[in-house]
């Protein structure tokens, strides 16, 4: 394989619209084993609100490590919304290194009134190094 090919992507899409609070979307990697390669994910997420105050979309990880439970989520992104009666287009992006015997991502929507998020893309790709 050609160094700096893509071997392998995981993507998640849900179409929405959501307008109440939840995981929209989750994707599971599986096992990672380094070294040799990155992993960069992406994250897309359309959001409308007229609520004068910043409400969160956040994008949550956990892991397990040697055959262990599942470690608590956390906030590994977060993207905010303040004003604006309109659909907005907003990303962000990473990477993730490390060795885990199973890995996943969930994207969260904390709702409100007049607030809704929609067309989540959530993409991972290993890069060979």
């Amino acid at each position: 394989m050609q160094i700096g090919a893509v071997s392998d992507t995981y993507e998640v899409i849900a179409a929405g619209p959501f307008t109440t609070t939840a995981t929209v979307a989750t994707l599971n990697i599986g096992a990672i084993v380094q070294p040799g390669h990155i992993f960069k994910r992406g994250l897309v997420v359309e959001m409308y609100g007229d609520t004068g105050t910043a409400f969160p979309v956040t994008l949550e990880a956990r892991s397990r490590e040697l055959g262990g439970a599942w470690g608590a989520w956390y906030v590994v992104s977060t993207i905010e919304k303040s004003t604006g009666a309109i659909w907005e287009v907003f990303g962000t992006t990473g990477n993730l290194n490390g060795y885990y015997d199973d890995f996943e991502y969930r994207v969260q929507f904390i709702c409100g009134s007049n607030r809704s998020i929609r067309n989540i893309q959530l993409t991972v790709i290993e890069v060979a190094r």
